[in-house]
């Protein structure tokens, strides 16, 4: 079970770093903020994890740890991914300063 793990990992990475470059730019042309577009790259990965891994995995479904192995790489590799994501685009982005303060729309 575990040998396909690093096949997976291969497939699941750039997976995971272009939906991030897409939660990112994606909204960019409707201007949204670039503090607002770092938020939805980040809500982009992690909701379907856990729910496609309770579908492989419960015994009225799937019932296949195979079929979980993605999901679970994916989870993984997401929190370091996300991380360094999350450093690069830090750089770009000033963070905000009490003179100027974030307002509900993000800027």
């Amino acid at each position: 079970m575990f040998r396909i793990l690093g096949d997976i990992v291969l497939v699941v990475v750039p997976f995971n770093l272009s939906g991030l470059a897409i939660g990112y730019s994606g909204p960019r042309p409707a201007e949204v903020s670039p503090r607002g577009s770092i938020a939805s790259a980040f809500e982009i990965g992690p909701h379907n994890t856990p729910l496609s891994i309770a579908i492989a995995m419960s015994q009225s479904l799937l019932n296949s740890t195979e079929m979980a192995m993605p999901s679970v790489a994916y989870g993984f590799a997401m929190f370091f991914t996300a991380l360094v994501f999350g450093l690069v685009v830090a750089r770009r982005v000033p963070a905000p300063t009490a003179d100027r303060a974030v307002t509900p729309s993000g800027t």
